[in-house]
C-alpha cells in the first residue's frame, strides 16, 4: 500500500475517572445516596505497554495503569499503590501483574465488597445498571521482592500461577503470589532481556542483553537447553510454531528465517492455478 494511502491513526487520549460520591450516609432505615462524579483528563504520558483482558485494555505507563472498557474512547486509572511509572503489564484468566523497573503489582481480578463482605469478580454487574468493574478497583498487592533485584526488564506467567521476573540480576519464580522468590541457578546466563511462557510448547523462553542465544525449559527451569539464534534478542514470543523476536539492532527476525517464507508462500500457492 503506497504511503499516505493508509488509514490515518488518531489518539485514545481521554481519561474519564468515575468517582462515587456519597450524598447522604446509610442508616438503620434506609440506603446511602451517592452520585458519581467524572473527573477528566489526558492520557499525555509515555505508554511502554498494552494488553488486551476480558475485553478491556490495559496500558502501562508514567501517568500510571490504565484501563479501558469502551475500546479505548475513555480511560480510567492513575498511580496505584503509590506507584506511577509503571513498563509492563501481563494477564493470565486469573492473574493481573503489572511492574516498573523496582516493583510488581499483583491482583487475582477479584474485588473486596466492604459493605456486603461478599467477592465480586470484575466482570461483575452493577446492582443499579449493567456495566463492567474495572480491575482498578480489584484488590492489589505489592510482591515482595528480593532486594538484590535492580531491575525488572520482563515478566510471564506461568500456566500453574507461578510468575517469573527476567532481571539483571538473573532469572527469579514465585509459586506464592510474589510473596517468596526463587533464582533459577541452573540459567546458566544473567543481565536478561526477557521471558516468555511457550504455551505451544509449554516451555519458558528466556533471552539476555549480551547473548545471541535463546533459552529454553520444559521443566520449570531445573534444566535448561540453549541455541543459538545469531542475534542479539529482545522481546521473543510465537505465532503458528515460529518464534519471533524484536533485536537490539536489526529489527524483527523470525527462527527458521527463509526457508520458513519459503515453506510458507509454497503452501499458500497449493491449488492455486
Amino acid at each position: 500500500m503506497p504511503y499516505g494511502s493508509a488509514e490515518r491513526w488518531r489518539p485514545l487520549d481521554r481519561i474519564a475517572n468515575v468517582k462515587l460520591v456519597t450524598i447522604r450516609k446509610a442508616t438503620k432505615t434506609r440506603k446511602a445516596l451517592t452520585r458519581k462524579t467524572v473527573k477528566p483528563g489526558v492520557l499525555k504520558a509515555r505508554v511502554a505497554d498494552i494488553e488486551v483482558h476480558e475485553g478491556q485494555w490495559i496500558a502501562a505507563g508514567t501517568q500510571g495503569l490504565f484501563t479501558s472498557s469502551n475500546s479505548g474512547r475513555t480511560w480510567e486509572g492513575g498511580p496505584l499503590l503509590g506507584h506511577s511509572d509503571f513498563t509492563l503489564v501481563r494477564t493470565t484468566p486469573k492473574m493481573i501483574a503489572a511492574s516498573g523497573r523496582n516493583f510488581l503489582l499483583l491482583s487475582n481480578g477479584v474485588r473486596q465488597d466492604a459493605a456486603e463482605g461478599k467477592c465480586a469478580t470484575v466482570q461483575c454487574e452493577s446492582s443499579s445498571a449493567k456495566e463492567k468493574c474495572s480491575f482498578l478497583d480489584c484488590d492489589w498487592k505489592e510482591a515482595k521482592l528480593p532486594k538484590i533485584i535492580s531491575s525488572i526488564n520482563d515478566v510471564a506467567l506461568g500456566p500453574d500461577d507461578s510468575i517469573w521476573l527476567a532481571c539483571r540480576e538473573g532469572l527469579y519464580r514465585s509459586k506464592d503470589q510474589g510473596d517468596t522468590w526463587e533464582r533459577m541457578l541452573k540459567l546458566p546466563v544473567v543481565n536478561l532481556a526477557s521471558v516468555f511462557y511457550d504455551a505451544a510448547k509449554n516451555r519458558m523462553l528466556v533471552t539476555a542483553m549480551y547473548s545471541t542465544e535463546v533459552f529454553s525449559s520444559d521443566d520449570e527451569g531445573k534444566s535448561w537447553q540453549r541455541r543459538d539464534s545469531g542475534w542479539l534478542l529482545r522481546t521473543i514470543t510465537q505465532d503458528n510454531g515460529h518464534l519471533i523476536a524484536s533485536t537490539a539492532f536489526d529489527g524483527v527476525v523470525i527462527e527458521g528465517g527463509p526457508t520458513v517464507a519459503a515453506n510458507e508462500a509454497h503452501s499458500s500457492s497449493d491449488g492455486v492455478k
